[in-house]
């Protein structure tokens, strides 16, 4: 049997493209190793830049509209 003590976390860490194929527009993601820190942006199908990500996935993350320069909280953490 087997044992296991203490508490379990998985660290990202990292680079990750995704694209919506219907849309062409793509987002590049960076996963900063122990930290827990994603940076990036979303670019549309010409590979302008429409906005920037940024923040911890432990705490919250933000966007920022670089056209519009808003900048909204778009995930929180409830803990």
């Amino acid at each position: 049997s087997n044992i296991v003590l203490g508490s379990l976390s998985i660290d990202l860490t990292g680079s990750i493209e995704s694209t919506n194929h219907s849309t062409g527009e793509t987002v590049e993601l960076k996963f900063e190793p122990k930290t827990r820190k994603v940076t990036g942006s979303g670019f549309d199908q010409r590979s302008n830049k429409l906005f920037e990500i940024w923040g911890s996935w432990t705490d919250s993350i933000r966007i920022k509209n670089i056209r519009g320069c808003s900048t909204s909280e778009i995930w929180k953490s409830e803990v």
